[in-house]
């Protein structure tokens, strides 16, 4: 049976993320890798580990900086059906002409398990308390890396906060990273 999976901000090629520093001061991602190939060469294993290649998995934005075809050689070689949900930093000219994704879009919500959106920067709290929605919204989000969610109705999937590997939807539904 098909599984869904997620998976934020991977960042491939992007050598200047090992220096990115959070708001507490801290490297994001220094302290995890010594090269970009050692960080890149980790979310590929981890994702091939556990991402089947009937399995979906959502990308919830910021794919990679610095584009080539070698990269886009390898991406193609990790399992499942890739939908790309947009982030601010994705070349999706690139994306799109080198056919990584088989769709692109801006979010997703879910009609099979209402009460789920998918975006790649957090919504409005108010948007997910709305009052007048019978179910109260989970945004599933990327962005933020190494910093909290907003709201207990928000999932940081950003791979600093999943092991720099896909997650299960379900289990992002449980992630507490507020």
């Amino acid at each position: 049976m098909a599984e869904t999976f997620l998976i934020s901000d991977t960042h491939f090629n992007h050598v200047e993320i090992l220096k990115f520093i959070g708001k507490n001061g801290i490297l994001m991602r220094g302290n995890s890798f010594s090269s970009i190939k050692e960080m890149n060469e980790c979310i590929y294993d981890n994702w091939n580990d556990i991402v089947k290649p009937h399995d979906t998995i959502y990308h919830l934005g910021d794919v990679v900086v610095n584009v080539d075809r070698e990269f886009a050689t390898t991406f193609k070689k990790l399992n499942g059906k890739k939908i790309l949900i947009a982030g601010n930093r994705d070349d999706i000219k690139f994306l799109m002409k080198e056919d990584l994704f088989q769709s692109i879009r801006i979010c997703e919500g879910f009609e099979e398990d209402k009460g789920i959106i998918l975006t790649h920067i957090p919504i409005h709290e108010k948007v997910c308390d709305s009052r007048k929605a019978k179910t109260r919204i989970i945004n599933i989000h990327g962005h933020l890396h190494t910093e909290k969610s907003p709201s207990k109705f928000h999932r940081n999937v950003c791979v600093e906060w999943t092991g720099y590997k896909p997650i299960h939807i379900d289990e992002a539904k449980d992630l507490r990273s507020f």
